[in-house]
């Protein structure tokens, strides 16, 4: 379980969410950072905060996510290469 607030009520099921982290390589030079759990949580919470529960508009805005896992996915053809870090869980509003 991974808890962004501290709240301690049960919220409301979104169902199944995903956040990730990539890294590209061309011709074997990284076009960016490695990458980091916070950043793959940090999308995360991105794709789920259209708008805050707080202000009572019903939003989107993940409250914790519980099943918590996280897996790498890699593609690579030699000239062009992708690795990405995924976190997965079920989240709450």
């Amino acid at each position: 379980m991974i808890s962004f607030d501290d709240i301690l009520t049960k919220g409301a099921s979104m169902g199944n969410i995903r956040g990730e982290d990539c890294q590209t390589k061309i011709l074997g030079y990284a076009t960016g950072p490695a990458p980091k759990l916070d950043r793959a949580i940090q999308s995360l919470q991105n794709q789920t905060a259209g708008t805050d529960n707080k202000s009572g508009s019903g939003g989107r805005a993940i409250r914790y996510l519980t099943d918590v896992t996280t897996e790498w996915d890699k593609f690579d053809i030699g000239l062009y290469a992708k690795n990405c870090l995924i976190v997965k869980g079920r989240g709450y509003k």
